[in-house]
């Protein structure tokens, strides 16, 4: 089973926050998917945080409240059923 981690990142325009899956590296970095969650968002330079778990992710999104998007933490825990 493949390790999926989280990176945050914020949108060069709209400046709202946006969760990326990410393939954690031997080199403790991690490779983000092109697309954010909710797929409005390009991979850009730059993050919040980087290569976190779903708990860390989702307790750091939460500090930041409204700033992230609604679409990206829908989907952190949506289902494949």
């Amino acid at each position: 089973m493949k390790k999926i981690v989280y990176t945050l990142k914020q949108h060069p325009r709209t400046n709202e926050y946006h969760l990326f899956e990410a393939t954690p590296l031997e080199n403790n970095e991690c490779r983000p998917n092109k697309k954010s969650m909710c797929e409005m968002m390009e991979n850009v330079n730059g993050f919040k945080f980087a290569c976190r778990t779903e708990k860390e992710a989702f307790l750091k999104c939460a500090e930041l409240g409204r700033q992230v998007c609604g679409n990206c933490m829908k989907e952190l825990y949506s289902t494949d059923d």
